[in-house]
């Protein structure tokens, strides 16, 4: 079955590169392995221009993300803290222009792809 071979894949992909990252929402969190992404967003201006922004993805299997029991839909507000040797980013979960904060990255909508944007 597809689905079978694209849960497998994503495992597989978890392990090669996945990292641990802290899913917030409120005083709420989760650890959770993700594979860390990025989708390039542009955007036509009134004046003629084209803007383009970057975001950080993470792909996060849908079943993980679950907090005190309930299932979670990503929203903007929502955090994704990864720590990269001793320094941590915090990520809002957003997106450019009031697009939606996430997609599904498979057509059986097992795995989100979050969009992010880094805060200092």
């Amino acid at each position: 079955m597809v689905s079978d071979a694209i849960n497998k894949a994503f495992t597989s992909l978890q392990a090669a590169a996945g990292i641990d990252i802290t899913y917030s929402r409120g005083d709420r969190n989760v650890v959770v392995k993700a594979v860390p992404g990025s989708t390039e967003w542009a955007e036509a201006t009134g004046a003629g221009y084209v803007e383009t922004a970057q975001a950080r993805d993470f792909l996060v299997r849908v079943d993980d993300l679950v907090l005190g029991g309930e299932s979670l839909t990503p929203t903007r507000g929502d955090t994704i803290t990864e720590t990269i040797g001793t320094t941590q980013l915090t990520y809002p979960v957003s997106s450019p222009g009031g697009s939606r904060v996430f997609s599904y990255a498979d057509p059986y909508r097992r795995i989100y792809r979050v969009h992010t944007t880094e805060t200092k």
